[in-house]
């Protein structure tokens, strides 16, 4: 049976930030960065492994994502889109965890991503058959997302600039849905970023 103890995570912080013209890893909210408080978020779930994925500006994040009980890799390969990112993170994720069941996936650019949010999508995928358990905000489905072990192999095949979107978007009948209206917030723009702080 599928457990949070069975359950990776991986946030995805390897972009380059360019629309923003600075790491948007280390933009603060609240407190703390975007990294901090995805991280923060994701080692309340209490899952098996939390695995952050850095590449462009890994060194002046590593301080960030360095703490206990986050394994943090780099992706090399980061400038081919977030499918590399992707594909580094699950594959160190099952070095890591090989027991693995399932994988939930997020980004640092989520701000009002919460540890109860996550906890939700475990409970779903959970009590459901199905193979993918998918926030949906607006007219949006998509991450933070959680893949059953059946899914692991099309999450490899990803390539370019898509993410996790496209194997929800392929597999529609095998996704359940849990409501995250904030989802909608992503800091992708200095505007983008302006007005979170306006909040």
């Amino acid at each position: 049976m599928m457990t949070a103890q069975k359950t990776g995570i991986i946030i995805l912080a390897a972009g380059s930030s360019s629309r923003m013209g600075s790491p948007k890893q280390l933009l603060t909210f609240n407190g703390a960065t975007l990294l901090q408080h995805a991280i923060t978020v994701a080692m309340g779930v209490g899952a098996g492994a939390t695995l952050v994925v850095l590449g462009a500006h890994a060194e002046e994040v590593m301080p960030i994502a360095n703490v206990s009980d986050v394994h943090v890799v780099v992706n090399n390969d980061w400038r081919e889109g977030m499918a590399s990112s992707i594909r580094c993170g699950l594959q160190n994720l099952l070095m890591i965890l090989p027991e693995a069941e399932a994988v939930l996936i997020l980004l640092c650019d989520q701000p009002y991503v919460t540890t109860k949010l996550l906890g939700e999508c475990l409970h779903a995928a959970e009590a459901t058959e199905k193979s993918i358990v998918a926030c949906a905000y607006g007219n949006v489905t998509g991450v933070p997302a959680l893949f059953k072990k059946e899914m692991f192999d099309e999450l490899m095949l990803l390539e370019g600039d898509v993410g996790a979107r496209r194997v929800i978007q392929r597999n529609a009948e095998h996704v359940i849905l849990v409501p995250f209206t904030a989802g909608a917030v992503d800091i992708d723009t200095p505007d983008d970023y302006a007005r979170l702080c306006e909040d």
